[in-house]
């Protein structure tokens, strides 16, 4: 642990948000690799010790998906739009940035998040 409670792994993410960016700056954050939806299923699967299989689903039933377990309408929707635009290529690192990888790998955050 740091100094200010934050897991060693998180520090140089957490310095940098600290730091803030100096002037128009934009501060790229990202996990040390990219991790697809194939290995969050196999790290759960690592974890839970069931089978867990990633599958794509149709983004017009985001919405209602989500909705359906509590979601409000509003946040389903800005949702929707995110998705929608990570799947097409609109949301991504532009480069050119200060960029900080994080330490922590997707098991141990999974791992973290559902208590094991």
């Amino acid at each position: 642990m740091t100094h200010e409670g934050i897991p060693e792994e998180h520090a140089e993410a957490a310095k940098a948000l600290r730091e803030g960016a100096k002037g128009f700056e934009a501060i790229e954050l990202s996990a040390a690799r990219p991790y697809s939806m194939d290995d969050a299923a196999a790290a759960l699967t690592e974890i839970t010790g069931s089978p867990v299989k990633a599958q794509q689903f149709p983004l017009d039933a985001m919405v209602p998906t989500l909705t359906g377990f509590g979601f409000p309408a509003d946040i389903a929707a800005l949702y929707h739009e995110m998705t929608g635009a990570i799947t097409r290529g609109h949301v991504a690192f532009e480069g050119g940035h200060r960029r900080v990888h994080g330490e922590t790998d997707l098991a141990t955050v999974l791992r973290g998040i559902l208590g094991r």
